[in-house]
């Protein structure tokens, strides 16, 4: 817009040895301490009321949290969160990176658990945000499988479903408050729940989490869905600049998810503040990019210069040098403004989820001769091939990744929109193109189990669909900061949601989860905020 902007048996946990850190002794566990904090009363029942039904009745006992030392939060290995309270004792890794030829990572994965998955999604869930609810921070709550992989293989059997529950930056609170928040959700799911072991890991997030990765490209090509043509393409870095007592102080970056049709005639005066593609940062950052792959070139002498026109009449080929070349001279003429902002989302009502959007006001005349204008980007700025690469994967054969890369080397126009989210079954792989920040094709799965946050103190939390990573992909995340906007794609390739924060500020992390929205639901919530007819609002297909 322009910005629219399984029952089965349960797996059982062996209390084996394993190469991660051992499970505390019995001296290094605690049970909650005393808090202030008020939390809606959890009983532990007795153990014959607990385990009633249970096929493991004589081993289930609720596990007691770990105390947190300096040591034990090096070993959970995460750089951007601070653990402050848990009663997983997989939740840490204590190999050292040269000691192993495969270094241990962090992975998430599916519960697969359908009978879990089942229950948390009826009952669970609610019961659980009853005890969050009233917090007096922000929060953000993940159930997945969490752990590391073992000489470079993911390994359920060391891997459990964990309730992760990420504090906001505004949590102030003792360590006692965070010991008793999880004491109240594990003894929770033990009351409720008797299939395998769940357990609960609290972090905080640190403040160097949030910065934006820096804009880079490799010698051999630059996304022109940030030069090729004017409009530019969805998935292009889309900003504005942000003043304070009239002097720049902030950049606001996301993507640009497309480009919308409306009955309406849309106002050119909107808000006053303009957009820009790409996004003022990240035209600075292109611009010392490109000086850098032209310096090799400019200490070229007369002949070596004489010799490649010379060259180039026998060749169609395009250089190096001539493609830098040809970059930095559109650089000089390129008009980032890309319109004026129309009209932007609100904190919704806590029946959809959260929503971040803003249209733009494009000039017509900019747009001439660009039609269908939702067109996949080409890889480079000299050919339309839409540049789909990736491996297989055991959820995308080498059959689809092949079927995609000859569907996308046309450079496509986007399908027409479809339902989302869909039945989990096989039809749970989704592709996510380039965007701002990521600026790759990345293959994604839907998660079996929602997303819960509350994005203000006391506020309605509301349920996300979060996408991630397959457990045997490169890649390590989905998507990052600046990716907000990014249209996602179902197998048959039509646009179903778009990328969304979905997170209080501050909470933004490396990890790999990215919350998705339903494009229709983006759609109606536009013609709604803008006092549009319903239904006029249309994503321009091809």
């Amino acid at each position: 817009m322009a910005d629219l902007n399984r029952p089965t048996q349960s797996p059982v946990l062996p209390r084996t040895t394993s190469p991660f850190a051992a499970p505390p002794s019995p001296s290094a566990l605690s049970p909650a301490s005393t808090s202030t904090l008020s939390l809606p009363q959890v009983d532990i029942l007795n153990q014959e009321q607990s385990i009633a039904g249970s096929t493991n009745s004589a081993t289930r006992t609720l596990p007691s949290l770990i105390r947190l030392d300096e040591t034990r939060k090096c070993e959970y290995r995460m750089s951007d969160v601070e653990l402050i309270a848990t009663n997983n004792p997989y939740a840490f890794c204590s190999i050292q990176r040269d000691n192993t030829q495969y270094p241990p990572r962090r992975v998430i994965a599916q519960c697969s658990n359908s009978h879990f998955t089942q229950q948390w999604e009826s009952r669970l869930s609610d019961l659980v945000i009853a005890v969050l609810k009233d917090l007096p921070w922000t929060w953000k709550l993940d159930v997945l499988r969490r752990g590391f992989t073992v000489d470079g293989q993911y390994n359920t059997s060391i891997t459990p479903i964990v309730l992760y529950l990420r504090m906001g930056q505004d949590f102030e609170a003792t360590d006692q408050d965070a010991d008793s928040i999880a004491q109240s959700l594990a003894g929770l799911i033990f009351n409720h729940w008797h299939g395998e072991d769940i357990y609960v890991e609290i972090c905080k997030v640190q403040l160097r989490a949030t910065t934006r990765p820096t804009v880079s490209f490799n010698n051999s090509f630059l996304l022109s869905c940030i030069y090729s043509r004017s409009l530019p393409f969805p998935g292009s870095s889309i900003g504005q600049l942000l003043t304070e007592k009239g002097k720049e102080k902030d950049c606001m970056t996301g993507t640009l998810t497309g480009y919308i049709t409306t009955s309406r005639t849309i106002s050119q005066k909107g808000y006053g503040s303009q957009a820009h593609s790409p996004s003022p940062i990240d035209q600075q950052q292109i611009r010392v990019i490109i000086d850098q792959h032209l310096k090799p070139y400019a200490a070229f002498t007369l002949w070596k210069k004489l010799r490649k026109q010379i060259g180039k009449l026998f060749s169609r080929e395009t250089t190096p040098s001539e493609y830098w070349r040809t970059i930095a001279k559109d650089m000089k003429k390129w008009d980032t403004q890309l319109g004026t902002v129309e009209g932007q989302s609100r904190f919704c009502d806590s029946r959809i989820d959260p929503l971040d959007w803003s249209i733009v006001s494009v000039d017509q005349a900019k747009a001439k001769g660009t039609l269908p204008l939702n067109q996949h980007s080409p890889s480079n700025s000299i050919e339309i091939n839409s540049g789909f690469h990736h491996p297989a994967l055991r959820c995308f054969t080498q059959e689809k990744a092949d079927a995609a890369r000859q569907y996308f080397a046309n450079g496509p126009s986007f399908k027409p929109t479809s339902s989302f989210p869909e039945d989990l079954n096989d039809v749970h792989v989704y592709l996510k193109p380039p965007s701002a920040t990521t600026q790759r094709w990345v293959v994604a799965n839907r998660h079996d189990t929602r997303s819960i946050t509350q994005l203000r103190p006391k506020d309605v939390p509301v349920r996300l669909i979060t996408l991630i990573t397959p457990t045997d992909s490169p890649f390590d995340v989905v998507s990052a900061q600046g990716d907000s906007g990014s249209i996602i794609l179902n197998r048959t390739y039509n646009p179903v949601g778009i990328i969304t924060p979905g997170v209080p500020k501050g909470l933004n992390t490396k990890e790999d989860l990215t919350y998705v929205v339903p494009i229709e639901t983006v759609l109606v919530d536009i013609a709604k905020e803008q006092n549009w007819k319903p239904g006029s609002v249309t994503f321009c297909s091809g």
